[in-house]
């Protein structure tokens, strides 16, 4: 089996949309728990201002990437 970690930087986020992109990002984060080849998945604020965020994944391999 082939662990695959992704990792992806959402730059500049117009501060009058960190709200909706945070309750985006949560969503997304209630779905991967759901799907159990994710071994995790984590955001995180990059900045103070919280205009750039990280989000963090770890599939258990390629194929769970694609069904993802």
């Amino acid at each position: 089996m082939d662990r695959i970690q992704i990792t992806a930087t959402f730059s500049d986020i117009p501060p009058d949309e960190v709200a909706a992109f945070k309750a985006a990002a949560a969503e997304a984060t209630e779905i991967a728990k759901g799907e159990a080849y994710v071994l995790s998945y984590n955001w995180f604020a990059v900045n103070d201002e919280e205009t750039t965020f990280k989000v963090l994944e770890d599939y258990e391999s390629s194929d769970a990437v694609l069904t993802h």
